[in-house]
């Protein structure tokens, strides 16, 4: 830009130099012409003074002073105009000169205002090639970008329907509390899942402990072993206290089970309240961070 700018500038003073030469031309012009003018007119007094005295005498009669005075005044305007012959072809020869040196001016001046304009046309083109690369760096910057794009997203879509299940199931290791909050590493992310509040784990424990215990019912019921009266009393007494020992370590060892289902949902139940308070305080501490 600062090149097309210095080659306005240089085209503009060249037109001005033109100009000016121009007129110093028509100035030359009209020099001439004076000194031309002045030279018809000394060469026409001149002619009229010959004519003057060529005339023959008419009978005038003058003394001798005035003789030479009229003489005296004829030599020195002879001299004047041939003075003023010489300046007059003086000034046509400078204005021939002046004349010769202002058409080389104008004729430096058309060339150097072709010059410029054609610096001018090439700065113009450089201008409109660096225009055009530049729209083309920016097309091909853009379709690159597009097909870069595209590529990127049909990779995911590959490794999507490669791995569908890549997206649940991560490698890191997934903490799971009560409530449905996910804790993956040292990140607390939380899921919406359904859940369960503290009174509905409680009666499915107690709806599986009351099952267990029916279930044992059934079997102890359906574990007894149904004795004949002759069996009875075709048994020495030695055998049936011992079958009845039997039967009570059985039914202990049965019973036992119930105690400690007892106990663990006791220890259950002891431990979700635990770590619903440890959830209320890391929530807690969460919500202090964010507020920060």
């Amino acid at each position: 830009m600062s090149e097309i700018e210095h080659t306005k500038t240089r085209i503009k003073t060249a037109e001005i130099r033109l100009v000016a030469a121009k007129k110093m031309k028509a100035a030359a012009k009209a020099a001439e012409a004076v000194a031309l003018a002045e030279i018809k007119a000394l060469s026409s007094s001149e002619n009229s003074f010959a004519t003057l005295r060529r005339r023959p005498e008419e009978g005038v009669t003058l003394t001798f002073e005035e003789y030479s005075s009229l003489l005296s005044k004829a030599q020195d305007a002879q001299e004047a105009s041939k003075q003023r012959e010489v300046d007059a072809m003086m000034l046509v020869d400078e204005a021939d000169v002046s004349k010769t040196e202002i058409l080389k001016k104008v004729e430096e001046a058309t060339e150097e205002v072709k010059v410029s304009k054609k610096a001018l046309e090439e700065a113009l083109s450089r201008v409109e090639a660096a225009n055009e690369g530049k729209l083309a760096v920016e097309e091909a910057l853009r379709k690159w970008r597009s097909e870069n794009g595209q590529r990127r997203r049909s990779v995911q879509n590959s490794s999507k329907f490669k791995n569908p299940s890549s997206s649940q199931h991560r490698k890191d290791s997934v903490l799971v509390d009560v409530n449905g909050l996910t804790l993956v590493n040292d990140e607390l992310k939380p899921v919406l899942k359904t859940t369960l509040s503290i009174g509905q784990i409680l009666n499915k424990k107690l709806l599986l402990t009351e099952e267990f215990q029916n279930g044992f019912r059934a079997g102890k019921k359906a574990g007894k072993r149904t004795v004949s009266l002759a069996q009875m009393l075709g048994k020495p007494t030695g055998e049936l206290q011992s079958s009845r020992k039997d039967e009570k370590e059985n039914a202990l060892k049965h019973h036992l089970p119930t105690k400690r289902k007892k106990f663990g949902f006791a220890k259950i139940s002891h431990l979700v309240t635990q770590h619903s308070k440890k959830k209320k305080q890391h929530t807690a501490s969460l919500r202090c961070r964010s507020a920060e």
